[in-house]
C-alpha cells in the first residue's frame, strides 16, 4: 500500500497491486487497516500467497447465514470465539477449586486431571468447522467435553484395569520361571 502525499488531504490515493482508486479523506481507521493487511501478506505482488489463508467455500458460507439466520463467522472466527469460551470457563472453573477444602481438592483430583487434560486439548486440536459449530452451540463445552470424556474413561477403566492386572502377573509369572540354558 502507498499513500501520495502530493494531492490535497481530500483526494489521497490509495493503491494496490498498480490499481489506483480517489476516495475521500482516508480515516486512520483505513489507513490502519491498510498496513494490517499489507502486513499480512508475504510480499506487494498480488499472486503470492498470503501466510496463513483460509479457503472459503462462499457458496457454503453465505447458505450457512441465510439459513441459519445467524451471522457467518469464518472457520478462523468460530477458533478465536471457541478459544474465548474454554477460557471464560477455564477461569470460572479454576475460581471454584480455590473455594474447594484440600479435602475436597484431593476427592475431585480426577475431575481436575480430566479438565486440564480436555482444555489442553481443546485449545490445541484443529476442528473442522462443523466441529466448532458444534462445540460452540453447547453453553459449556468444557465442562461438556469433560463430563464425556470422564464417562469414556469410566466405561474403559475395568478393561484397562483387568488387562493391566493380567499383563503384571503375566510378567511376575515370566521372572519367576527359571531360565533356560543351552
Amino acid at each position: 500500500m502507498f499513500f501520495s502525499s502530493s494531492r490535497p488531504a481530500a483526494t489521497k490515493i490509495i493503491g494496490t497491486a498498480g490499481i489506483r482508486r480517489s476516495l475521500p479523506a482516508a480515516r486512520k481507521e483505513l489507513v490502519q487497516a491498510a498496513k494490517e493487511f499489507s502486513g499480512l501478506k508475504i510480499g506487494y505482488r498480488g499472486d503470492m500467497a498470503f501466510r496463513s489463508a483460509e479457503v472459503i467455500d462462499v457458496a457454503l458460507f453465505l447458505t450457512d447465514g441465510i439459513v441459519q439466520g445467524n451471522p457467518v463467522q469464518t472457520t478462523s472466527e468460530l477458533r478465536e470465539l471457541l478459544f474465548e469460551h474454554i477460557e471464560r470457563e477455564q477461569r470460572e472453573y479454576t475460581d471454584s477449586l480455590y473455594r474447594m477444602t484440600q479435602g475436597q481438592l484431593i476427592a475431585n483430583a480426577g475431575e481436575i486431571e480430566a479438565n486440564r487434560i480436555c482444555y489442553n486439548a481443546l485449545l490445541t486440536t484443529a476442528f473442522e468447522r462443523e466441529q466448532l459449530i458444534l462445540l460452540l452451540s453447547n453453553d459449556k463445552p468444557l465442562t461438556s467435553v469433560r463430563e464425556a470424556w470422564q464417562a469414556e474413561q469410566a466405561e474403559n477403566y475395568d478393561m484397562g484395569f483387568s488387562h493391566t492386572i493380567l499383563r503384571f502377573c503375566e510378567d511376575i509369572r515370566q521372572a519367576q520361571q527359571p531360565e533356560m540354558t543351552m
